[in-house]
């Protein structure tokens, strides 16, 4: 007797941590606030196509050619895409999975990279490569894609721009095109606002203004209006919203703007000035994120410390990293972050991607906040 109930202990200690194994944290939850992890073995290289497509940097533009990024929190998947220019032709869409800390591709890049530079399109129907700036954004079910907002610098073609809206499928990798945006340009801003459950979007250079686009209805809406004072957008920029002030805010090259989202008619610019730790505006296109937590706006541009924007006084703060970190992700991008910067929602840690054969890197603020009770 004594002999079956020692077997049953054994089995019943097997099965308990077998069941228990899947409620360990993982290093990004063990992560303390104040400091970088860098994932082992993350280099988007490892899942680029082969035979690479034409392109004189080949797949290494995706990221270094200011190109952005969005991060899908249904999937928990932070999304890259870009390229163009002369420096590569190669459309696909890269993936990092959050869950498995792995890179995958969600769409393969298209054969015939010849046809019509301007149209937007390669041959067969899909995006051509381009520069996406921080111009892609994802929308949460139920639209559930994510979305490019205009195009600039087709490939093969400097300056070749366009209004396309196009809004990918990700479990199944097909594109759809959308009504083409109303405001568009060479280094254009966006970002998603989980209150209208719209992307806002801005052109860049002269000629843009604010506009906001209802996937759904697959509908824009104009918020401003063309002209030189508010129009015009240096191109190394970021944008950002904060959903509970109503703010579309964008920072660098040594300006910051406001955008007043519950103004009545068409929203002006407006160029403002910061205190305090302000000198990661004079960046290229830092990474700028909405923090839900504080409810502040997170800036980074390289290096371990990262800045912390008080909208509301117009002050910055500069956080350094824990005395115990030991990890700093290295500088950013040559050409600027854009949106390579994100928050990530189930996480609460920022994602940070610099280079195709460099790691990727994630940092927590805060501790997660405390899930609150049912009543």
């Amino acid at each position: 007797m004594r002999q079956y109930r020692y077997r049953f202990l054994i089995l019943l200690v097997f099965w308990a941590g077998v069941f228990a194994a899947p409620l360990q944290a993982g290093p990004i939850d063990d992560l303390k606030p104040g400091h970088w992890y860098e994932i082992p073995n993350s280099t988007m290289r490892q899942v680029a196509p082969a035979p690479t497509p034409a392109g004189d940097d080949g797949p290494s533009a995706v990221v270094s050619e200011v190109s952005g990024g969005a991060y899908d929190s249904k999937r928990d998947l932070f999304i890259v895409w870009g390229g163009g220019d002369t420096a590569y032709g190669g459309n696909e869409v890269y993936a990092f999975d959050i869950k498995t800390l792995k890179w995958t591709r969600l769409t393969d890049p298209s054969k015939d990279l010849g046809g019509y530079a301007n149209s937007g399109y390669y041959p067969d129907g899909q995006p051509r490569s381009r520069h996406t700036y921080d111009m892609i954004e994802y929308i949460p079910p139920p639209v559930d894609r994510f979305c490019s907002f205009g195009a600039a610098n087709l490939y093969p073609v400097r300056a070749a721009t366009v209004g396309n809206t196009d809004c990918l499928d990700i479990d199944k990798g097909k594109w759809k095109r959308m009504k083409n945006t109303l405001s568009y340009g060479i280094g254009g801003l966006s970002a998603y606002d989980p209150v209208t459950k719209r992307a806002f979007v801005h052109g860049a250079m002269s000629g843009g203004y604010l506009v906001s686009f209802d996937a759904a209805k697959d509908q824009w809406y104009v918020h401003g209006r063309s002209d030189i004072e508010d129009g015009f957008i240096e191109d190394d920029l970021n944008a950002a919203i904060d959903p509970n002030r109503r703010l579309f805010v964008a920072i660098g090259a040594g300006k910051a703007y406001v955008w007043k989202m519950n103004a009545r008619g068409f929203v002006k610019a407006e160029s403002i000035k910061t205190t305090g730790d302000n000198g990661i505006l004079n960046t290229k296109s830092p990474g700028f994120a909405y923090d839900p937590v504080i409810k502040k706006f997170v800036a980074w541009s390289g290096g371990s410390d990262i800045y912390i924007l008080d909208i509301v006084k117009r002050r910055w703060t500069k956080r350094p990293a824990a005395k115990t970190n030991k990890v700093s992700p290295g500088p950013p991008a040559i050409r600027g972050t854009f949106s390579r910067f994100r928050y990530v929602p189930s996480k609460n840690v920022y994602i940070i991607y610099n280079d195709i054969d460099a790691n990727v890197f994630v940092y927590r603020l805060t501790n997660k906040p405390k899930a609150k009770k049912k009543k």
